[in-house]
């Protein structure tokens, strides 16, 4: 009995966690207001369905790895199966989304840090946030052991004092919301989906079952598992947001919450720094390896690329958070999403009848991101 309860925690568990813990970021922050905007009940529903979808395509890259038997990374695989054109597409989704992710982080990083100093002028609160991350990002902290285990720790944390004090103290009539406009059933499609996917963890736990040993049996098991625990803390989070937002919800879900004393947003906003500037650094030094190795950059070129472009980004006005939320998700990851399934046909050849399906759910929100950004 022991073994058994031994093998389901490092065989099911422990993988299932690590899936989840790089799911769950920095897309929390925008579903309060998509929610908000487009009404619980469709947010809900989105947000369940894209989880089923999303676990559909964990599992379309749990086969590649399987059937490609070869040490190779997302892109390795898009030019092993679909050429130098799968090569070129992967390399700019995969780039461009995480330097969109980066930026990101900068613009959230505002809101938590004027919940600690409430008169810091927002360009400083930038440039400090971004000078401490690269800092880090150049002595190479990432290196440190468990930090991801110490993101996943800052974004529990967050996520249960929002819901036990909106639970407390909060209101309820933002469960009647609907659809502020015809575009609002549209509207939570990117968002969800940035904040859903988990497709590069998958590699790193094929890696934890081979180097412990542990039969391949659940991986995909636990890959599905850790896919859905996210909707699970998305919707405590989202309910305490909404709770806690009297006025209602700010885009960036914490600027808007006046229903919390204002020690415990100071504490809110130290934990949300400090999820942050954990991310920020695992990300930019992932974005420094890739130029470095994979396109052969010289170590201080990657460095200075990985660290200038988010910060030059923001002042070049990308600083709308859902803006950047929408190309991330329904432009960059969309794009990922659709590679990863044109992968698997080619290299399963199984072709399954709701492939089409999911094809034309991620080509929606590829148009729909453009049209939105056009207009």
């Amino acid at each position: 009995m022991k073994s058994g309860i031994g093998k389901f925690f490092n065989e099911i568990l422990v993988p299932a966690g690590m899936m989840a813990s790089l799911i769950i970021g920095a897309g929390m922050f925008s579903l309060p207001f998509v929610f908000a905007r487009s009404g619980f009940i469709v947010g809900t529903a989105y947000l369940v369905l894209m989880c089923a979808i999303m676990a559909e395509v964990h599992k379309s890259y749990a086969e590649i790895i399987d059937k490609s038997g070869e040490e190779l990374r997302f892109v390795g695989y898009a030019e092993k199966y679909l050429g130098r054109g799968g090569r070129v597409v992967g390399s700019i989704s995969g780039l461009l989304g995480i330097l969109i992710t980066l930026t990101i982080y900068l613009v959230l990083s505002v809101s938590f840090i004027k919940l600690i100093i409430p008169s810091i002028p927002s360009v400083l609160a930038v440039v400090l946030f971004w000078a401490v991350g690269s800092l880090l990002i150049a002595v190479g902290v990432k290196k440190f052991a468990g930090i991801d285990v110490l993101f996943f720790i800052g974004i529990a944390l967050i996520v249960g004092i929002v819901a036990i004090f909106g639970l407390l103290f909060g209101r309820t009539d933002f469960l009647a919301a609907s659809p502020a406009d015809a575009l609002g059933v549209f509207f939570p499609l990117a968002p969800v989906l940035f904040s859903l996917s988990g497709r590069s963890a998958i590699s790193s736990i094929r890696e934890y079952f081979s180097s412990k040993g542990y039969s391949v049996k659940n991986f995909k098991k636990s890959i599905f598992i850790g896919t859905i625990i996210p909707i699970f803390v998305y919707g405590l989070f989202v309910v305490g947001i909404s709770m806690l937002s009297s006025g209602g919800v700010a885009d960036d879900a914490v600027s808007g919450i006046d229903l919390l004393p204002s020690y415990y947003l100071f504490l809110l906003g130290a934990l949300g720094i400090f999820s942050l500037i954990t991310s920020f650094i695992f990300l930019g030094s992932e974005f420094k390896g890739i130029i470095e190795k994979d396109f052969k950059t010289p170590s201080v070129a990657s460095l200075l690329i990985s660290i200038g472009t988010p910060i030059l980004l923001f002042f070049c006005g990308l600083t709308n958070f859902l803006t950047l939320v929408g190309i991330a998700g329904g432009i960059f990851l969309a794009t990922e999403s659709l590679l990863v399934i044109a992968i698997r046909r080619r290299a399963t050849s199984r072709k399954r009848p709701f492939d089409f399906i999911l094809i034309a759910i991620f080509l929606i929100a590829v148009i729909y991101e453009i049209v939105r950004l056009a207009i």
